[in-house]
């Protein structure tokens, strides 16, 4: 790792850390940055996520102890009980050797953080290092990391770890399509405006969509203008039992509550996609207010 390679801080530098603007290039960083702020907002928050889910991997090591490990089959195998795809995130002689395979959290997040000290002219780390400890170094230099020309690199392994992260803890949540964006935006080759069109996904959790491509901001109260491009705009309780990982009883019981159009035949009925979203909606929005 150097400096900020002679970083322009006049020039228009792309985001390296994923945005893609309407005409498919990268989303233009900061002035004097090599990121926008939304990325390193997200990258920002997804180091202090690594904290709080490092913390809980201890439960999910050998199953029964908490987390989400299922009950593994009888037997009289000579197996070990541990999980040990949730060992190899905890052990920093973890190696990495194609990818897809685990990395140890700890030795990456240390790899990192001992190259910002060198190259920020600070003391070795004396000590253990902690998960903890390294994420808070990374984060009070995330200024100054942000300028540096690998700081894609960072944040693609810490996607990375995230991810394993929470898949071993069971947390990776599924998201659903919610439609096209309909933003109209100027085609940069033709100047011509043109409708975004990129596909929108979205966690049943969040209360905001930001499109990816053209940036814009949709909150669950407008998720509604994007029904017609909901790809099938009809399904059966089967398939919307699998978009909306909720049971097919609790969804006839909806059906019933809410009065949702039959748009198939008896035999084989067909709901309104939008019709059962609203109904999830309605059912998970954030209490209010006391």
């Amino acid at each position: 790792m150097t400096d900020t390679d002679e970083l322009d801080i006049y020039a228009s530098t792309p985001c390296l850390l994923g945005c893609v603007a309407p005409s498919g290039e990268p989303f233009p960083a900061q002035h004097g940055y090599r990121t926008c702020d939304l990325c390193a907002d997200r990258l920002r928050a997804t180091l202090t996520e690594l904290v709080e889910h490092y913390a809980l991997v201890d439960d999910a090591v050998v199953p029964g102890r908490g987390g989400s490990a299922a009950r593994g089959a009888p037997g009289h195998g000579s197996r070990s009980p541990a999980r040990d795809s949730v060992i190899v995130l905890t052990d920093q002689r973890t190696h990495a050797v194609e990818d897809g395979d685990p990395h140890s959290v700890l030795a990456v997040l240390s790899s990192w953080a001992d190259n910002v000290r060198a190259d920020t002219g600070q003391d070795p780390r004396t000590g253990p290092a902690t998960v903890s400890g390294e994420v808070a170094l990374l984060v009070r230099w995330m200024d100054w990391m942000t300028r540096q020309y690998w700081i894609g690199d960072l944040g693609q392994e810490v996607d990375e770890l995230a991810h394993q992260l929470r898949t071993a803890l069971g947390l990776q949540e599924r998201t659903i399509p919610v439609g096209a964006c309909p933003t109209l935006v100027v085609d940069q080759d033709t100047g011509r405006t043109v409708t975004c069109g990129a596909p929108l996904r979205a966690r049943l959790s969040v209360e905001r969509i930001r499109c990816r491509r053209c940036r814009t901001s949709w909150p669950r109260e407008r998720w509604d203008e994007l029904g017609g491009e909901l790809g099938t705009p009809v399904s059966d309780f089967a398939s919307l039992s699998v978009w909306l990982a909720t049971p097919t009883g609790t969804l006839r019981r909806w059906r019933h509550e809410d009065q949702w159009a039959n748009h198939g035949s008896r035999a084989r009925p067909v709901f309104a996609r939008t019709d059962a979203l609203a109904s999830w909606r309605r059912r998970h929005a954030p209490a209010a207010p006391v």
